[in-house]
């Protein structure tokens, strides 16, 4: 009876293995079926469109793109953040007429783009227009943090800046300069510089930072003018300003001067120089800013010309020795303080010593050096004749 038992028990234990067994065995066909069910229900035929999601986007290539070909990474100089000249400046910037590429070295700043895509393109080393305008199209796409609505943005304030800029006649774009020298500047401590030159206007603040400014007090405004100033006295953007104050006098100032035998008066050098401007609202008060920064003061012409009198320039070094040989030989002439001679006569008299010494100049030379000179006066007397005496 006992065996039995046993015996009913030992087959029961053995069908329940072979159902554990059967059932273990086929557990990987049901967890596969199932995936595959689940893959198919989720894709509903669109496999190949989802499989995208899987596509890493650096291994993407053009058609025409050499496979070996290593990815070009642009280093960039971290020493001035956000600076579009961080790098020593090429001489072919200022060929033919800077007028026409100056605005191109303006940072992105002075497009009031979005800070999200400002800070998408600092990212991509985008500092200038000129950077944004040798980006070909199909890069954009493939920059990180650029979305379609930032790109859209970029081409419509670029789209402007080039339809205003073909507007400017040929001549001393000052504005550009400005924005080129001072757009990567923080706004808020910009206007705490530029607030008493009244150019404001060219920079202005959103409307988050106007609240900023309007919280500082007279020192911290003081004390941000002076971070400004020290920012843009670095030497690049020193270097910057000389070229361009150099090149604006090659092709506008000089020429000019020649045709007046190179010795012209301040006032109308000044009057020239801002005559040639093209924005004749700021151009004064931004060439008076540069003056301030850059030039403690002086005119903007003071390392191109040379200063041979007061308030007098003339343009080359032998023309400052030819202006000094025609005062010291004038002023012999006026021993006497109440002098005063025939302006003729008394440029024929000094022409006379000349030729004895082998030394000559001409006679229209003398005469501008002394119409223009501040030691001397000319009048006309009774006869109508030009006199001359001591100022």
């Amino acid at each position: 009876m006992l065996n039995r038992y046993i015996m009913s028990l030992a087959d029961k234990l053995k069908n329940i293995i072979k159902v554990q067994e059967e059932t273990k065995s086929g557990l990987p066909d049901l967890v596969n079926e199932l995936q595959e069910q689940h893959r198919v229900d989720y894709g509903a035929g669109f496999e190949e469109i989802y499989a995208w999601e899987k596509i890493d986007v650096k291994s993407i290539r053009r058609i025409n793109e050499n496979v070996e070909k290593e990815e070009v990474v642009t280093k960039v100089d971290l020493a001035i953040p956000h600076c579009p000249m961080s790098k020593p400046i090429e001489d072919s910037i200022f060929d033919d007429s800077l007028t026409s590429s100056l605005h191109l070295l303006e940072p992105i700043h002075v497009l009031n783009l979005s800070a999200s895509a400002l800070k998408a393109l600092n990212e991509h080393g985008k500092y200038t227009i000129k950077d944004l305008l040798d980006t070909d199209d199909g890069d954009w796409i493939h920059m990180k943090g650029m979305g379609q609505s930032h790109i859209d943005e970029i081409k419509t304030k670029l789209r402007e800046k080039i339809a205003s800029q073909e507007m400017k006649q040929d001549g001393i774009d000052a504005v550009s300069l400005l924005k080129v020298i001072v757009g990567d500047q923080d706004r808020v401590k910009l206007t705490t510089l530029l607030s008493s030159y009244h150019l404001t206007e060219l920079f202005p603040l959103t409307v988050q930072e106007k609240p900023q400014f309007r919280k500082l007090n007279t020192n911290d405004k003081k004390r941000l003018a002076k971070e400004v100033i020290a920012n843009l006295q670095i030497p690049i953007k020193q270097q910057f300003f000389d070229e361009a104050i150099k090149h604006y006098s090659n092709n506008w100032l000089l020429p000019w001067c020649h045709e007046r035998m190179g010795l012209v008066k301040q006032k109308d050098i000044e009057w020239r120089w801002l005559t040639c401007c093209l924005d004749k609202k700021n151009d004064e008060q931004i060439f008076k800013f540069l003056s301030d920064v850059y030039l403690g003061g002086q005119p903007v012409f003071c390392n191109i010309l040379k200063k041979v009198d007061e308030e007098i320039y003339c343009t080359t070094t032998k023309l400052f020795k030819d202006y000094e040989a025609v005062i010291e030989k004038v002023e012999s002439y006026f021993y006497n303080r109440n002098s005063e001679y025939s302006l003729n006569e008394l440029i024929i008299f000094c022409e006379k010593e000349w030729v004895r010494n082998w030394d000559n100049l001409p006679l229209k030379w003398v005469e501008k050096v002394l119409r223009v000179s501040p030691k001397y006066c000319i009048r006309k007397d009774y006869r109508g004749e030009l006199m001359i005496s001591l100022a």
